[in-house]
C-alpha cells in the first residue's frame, strides 16, 4: 500500500513539474526574451495549469481518488495537444487560424477610422508565422509532442493502478 502510494506521487510529480517547467519557459520567453506569444500560444498554456492544479491535487490526496484525477490529468494533456497541433496546422498554413490571429480589418468609412483600425493592429503577434524554434522545429512542434507523450503516461499510469 506505502509502494503503491510512493508510485502514485511519483507520477504526479513527474506531471507537475514538467507542467511547471513548460509554464515558466513560456512566460520566461515572454518577458525575459521579449518572445511575445501569439493569442494560440497563450491558449496553450491553460492545459498545462490546469495539469499542475490536477497534479498538485494528486500528490497531496487521498490514494483513493488517483485514477480519478490521473485521467482528468490525460485529458488536460490531451487537451494541450489538440490545441497545440491545431497551432502547428496554422502555422504550417493547412488551414486558417483564429480571427485574433491575424486581425481584421473592416470596410472603414474615412481614412481616420481606417488608420485606428491599422494602429490598433500593430501589436497582434501572428500565429501562422513561426516566433521561435529549436533545432528548425518550432516550438508549437515541441509542444505537441510533449503533450502526446504526457497524456500517453498519465494514461498510462491511470491503466497500471486499479481501483483498491
Amino acid at each position: 500500500m506505502l509502494f503503491e502510494l510512493f508510485q502514485a506521487r511519483f507520477v504526479f510529480l513527474n506531471a507537475a513539474l514538467i507542467s511547471a517547467t513548460a509554464l515558466v519557459v513560456a512566460l520566461g520567453a515572454q518577458y525575459f526574451y521579449n518572445i511575445q506569444p501569439c493569442e494560440l500560444c497563450v491558449w496553450q498554456r491553460w492545459p498545462y495549469a490546469a495539469a499542475l492544479l490536477l497534479s498538485l491535487a494528486g500528490f497531496f490526496v487521498m490514494l483513493a481518488y488517483r485514477r480519478a484525477l490521473l485521467l482528468l490529468l490525460a485529458l488536460a494533456f490531451a487537451a494541450g495537444a489538440g490545441l497545440a497541433f491545431f497551432h502547428v496546422g496554422v502555422e504550417q498554413h493547412w488551414w486558417q487560424g483564429l480571427a485574433g490571429c491575424v486581425g481584421n480589418i473592416s470596410a472603414a468609412e474615412n481614412a481616420t477610422q481606417l488608420l485606428n483600425e491599422i494602429m490598433g493592429q500593430m501589436n497582434i503577434i501572428r500565429c501562422d508565422e513561426v516566433n521561435w524554434a529549436f533545432a528548425g522545429i518550432s516550438m508549437t512542434v515541441w509542444n505537441t509532442a510533449l503533450s502526446v507523450v504526457l497524456c500517453l503516461y498519465a494514461l498510462a499510469s491511470w491503466g497500471r493502478y486499479d481501483n483498491r
